[in-house]
Formats: C-alpha cells, sequence, structure tokens
C-alpha cells in the first residue's frame, strides 16, 4: 500500500494536529466577539459532539474524567442561554459555501421537524407532524436551504413571529446575494404558490417547483385554464394568478413521467422558469431530483448527531446546539473532499490524514468516499478534552526535603 519512505513517515505523524486546528481555526473565526469562557465552551461542545457523534450534554463530557459531569453540563447550558449562534453560523457557512456554486448548482428549500414526543415542557415547544412517523407530536419545526454539500441557513421556525413564506423569502435572498444569480433553486409541493413565483421571476431567480395537481394555470397555446393533469408530456408556455390579482410573467409547465411506489407510471409536474432552449425535460427532472441532498443533510443530523434526543428545556440553548450541529456537518463535508477530491499532495497535514484515513477504511472495510466513514474516522482522531492542569505552587512554599542538593555543599 505504502511504497516510498516519505509516504510511511506522513503515515507515522497523527492527523489529530490538522483536525484541531482546522476545527480551531473556524471557530475562533466563528466566535471572534464572544468572551474566553464562551469560546471555551463552544470549542469543548464542538470536540464532544465530533468525538461522540451526539449533542447530549451528558454524554459529551462523559470522558472528560472529570467526576462533576452534572454540573459542568449545567454551566456550559447556562453559558449556551446567554450568546446567539444561529445567525452567525448561517452568515459562516453561507459565505464559504456559495463559493462551490456553479451556474446549474441545485439549491434546495425544504422543511423538516425535531421531533420529541414525550417533551411536554420545553420552551415554545409545539405540535408538529413527524413525516418518519407519520403522526402529529410535540417538536419544533426546521426551515433549511442546502446544496450539495451542506446547508447555506437553518432555523428554527417560530410561528409566532413569522409566516413560512416571511423565513423562506428572507433565507432565499441572503442565498441569492451571495450566489449572484447562479444556481438554481428547487422546491418540493407545497412551496407552488404564485406569491413565491412572483418573488422568483422578479429577481430574476431560475427555478424549478413540483405542482400540486390541483393547480390550474392557463395554457398560452390554446388560451385555455385548464388542470395540470389535462397537460400532455413536455414543455408547455403558462400563466398562472391569484384570485384577483394579474397573471404572473412567462412561465413554462413541464410534465415528465415517472414510476412511482407501486411500480405504475404516472405525471409528474413542474413550474420552472428554463428555457427549454436550454435544458430539456430530462435537465428538470433531474434538477429536481438533486433536491434529495437536503433530505439527506436533515437525516445525518438527525442520525448521527441525536438531533431529537436532546435534553435541553431553553429554546435558545438548542437553537445554540443546533447551530453547531451544523457547523460540524459543514467542516465534516469540507475535510472529507478535500482529501478525496481535491487533494494537494503538497500540504502535509493533507497527507498525513488523507494516508491514515485511506489505512482506517481499509482496516474496518469502509468506503474511502463515504462521509459517514469520515465522521468515525473524525471522532477516533479527535483528542478529548481536559481542564486544565492547576498550577504548579511556588518553589518557595515547596518543603525542604523536595529539594535533593539543598544544605550546604
Amino acid at each position: 500500500m505504502l511504497k516510498t519512505k516519505q509516504q510511511k513517515n506522513l503515515l507515522k505523524k497523527s492527523p489529530m494536529k490538522y483536525i484541531q486546528n482546522t476545527i480551531n481555526n473556524n471557530l475562533n473565526i466563528l466566535s471572534k466577539e464572544l468572551t474566553k469562557p464562551q469560546k471555551r465552551a463552544i470549542k469543548e461542545i464542538s470536540n464532544g459532539i465530533i468525538r461522540q457523534q451526539s449533542c447530549i450534554l451528558k454524554k459529551i463530557f462523559i470522558d472528560t474524567k472529570n467526576k462533576k459531569v452534572q454540573k459542568k453540563a449545567e454551566n456550559i447550558v447556562n453559558i449556551l442561554k446567554k450568546i446567539e449562534l444561529t445567525e452567525k453560523v448561517n452568515e459562516f457557512i453561507n459565505e464559504r459555501a456559495t463559493k462551490y456554486i456553479k451556474k446549474d448548482s441545485v439549491i434546495a428549500f425544504d422543511e423538516s421537524e425535531i421531533a420529541k414526543p414525550k417533551t411536554k415542557k420545553a420552551e415554545k415547544i409545539t405540535r408538529i407532524w413527524d413525516a418518519s412517523q407519520k403522526r402529529r407530536c410535540n417538536g419544533y419545526n426546521l426551515c433549511g436551504i442546502a446544496s450539495r454539500n451542506s446547508f447555506h441557513q437553518l432555523e428554527i421556525w417560530d410561528k409566532e413571529k413569522e409566516t413560512i413564506a416571511e423565513i423562506r423569502w428572507r433565507m432565499i435572498s441572503k442565498v441569492a446575494h451571495q450566489t449572484k444569480g447562479k444556481g438554481i433553486f428547487v422546491f418540493d409541493r407545497g412551496h407552488d404558490h404564485t406569491r413565491l413565483i412572483k418573488q422568483l421571476l422578479k429577481q430574476k431567480l431560475r427555478f424549478v417547483i413540483r405542482v400540486k395537481n390541483l393547480r390550474n394555470p392557463r395554457d398560452l397555446a390554446d388560451n385555455v385554464v385548464k388542470n395540470v393533469t389535462d397537460f400532455d408530456l413536455g414543455y408547455h408556455p403558462i400563466r398562472i394568478k391569484e384570485k384577483s390579482k394579474p397573471w404572473t410573467g412567462e412561465l413554462y409547465l413541464v410534465v415528465t413521467a415517472r414510476i412511482n411506489s407501486v411500480g405504475e407510471k404516472e405525471k409528474a409536474f413542474f413550474y420552472t422558469n428554463l428555457s427549454p432552449q436550454q435544458y430539456t425535460i430530462k435537465d428538470v427532472r433531474g434538477f429536481y431530483n438533486q433536491r434529495w441532498n437536503i433530505e439527506v443533510h436533515y437525516q445525518q443530523l438527525k442520525t448521527h448527531y441525536g438531533l431529537e434526543s436532546i435534553r435541553v428545556k431553553s429554546l435558545q440553548t438548542i437553537k445554540n446546539i443546533l447551530a453547531l450541529c451544523v457547523f460540524i456537518l459543514w467542516l465534516s463535508n469540507r475535510i472529507h473532499l478535500s482529501i478525496t477530491k481535491n487533494f494537494n499532495v503538497a500540504m502535509a497535514g493533507i497527507t498525513s490524514l488523507y494516508l491514515n484515513f485511506k489505512r482506517f477504511c481499509y482496516r474496518f472495510s469502509l468506503a474511502f468516499s463515504s462521509v459517514s466513514a469520515f465522521r468515525s474516522f473524525l471522532a477516533k482522531n479527535t483528542p478529548l478534552f481536559f481542564p486544565k492542569p492547576p498550577l504548579p505552587p511556588p518553589q518557595n512554599s515547596l518543603p525542604f526535603h523536595v529539594f535533593p542538593f539543598s544544605g550546604v555543599f
């Protein structure tokens, strides 16, 4: 596997230093305006989440050789109540993740939830629809925008402050400002509202929205209003409107065929402003299929970091823990991408990390391209966080027998 002496020497070097420096450098940028205890708490939690692959505070501090785990966790909770990390993490990741957005990169918006069926006393907990269990229970609603490799924006949706339309457009505006016209915004069913389409057309943002079967646009070919199910496969120039409001600008209805879960063929409908001269029906369908990446990111937060197992009552603490989980998810994806696709042999730290991760995958029969395997690798190589050791007493206070050569020579 290893041929040269240089590779063998790099393999002997521990990748922990590179990993720890990468985490610390990004956290220092993220926590510029915070106090030292707050910075220390954030670093401690971040290392614990990576190492334990869990966001439960008791589990994070269980291996710090500290007997007062409960007290330490309470101190961290008190610190997290006083700071706001959601906006900082969203701005930090959005600024860096949009650099990798190309012309036809898919940027997906979708909702999810943190299901907490047994929790009753948490702050601002509401009734939500748990899609995985197909039931209504207590929990929190999430709204997020993500590309292929990471989230750009992720927040807990507070229904008392703003509606879904307001938080959706606010997040889209922030991402669109950074991308500067690049990328294609993709939405699932339930977001095919005339208000959103008008906003996207006004800002000249390209989009693909899956449409419900109940919509009735105006077909410009026949100049007739009809149901989307009456359209044939292909591109159709249409107009849509909301009640008495005027019709929207130029728009297309794309009708494609898909195979459902039963194995039968059925039609799928999409609103888009992508020109038929530049994009085919398969392209539109492919853009929509790439929307699944945001579902994968939500699943990673819930399974790898145990997002639904948070045992905290304060909403602000839950928001900050969620922000740190999103930050760690982005960071692990970026490091994994750097050693698998954007590998640079000139960097000794990256080379050592590359070789050690390759040996780790070979030893445990894991796929080198798997991000989950890389998270397991990070969990084993992230150093434990130990409290600072007490300072030694001054030499003047030491007893006489400590100094072997004390006395008259």
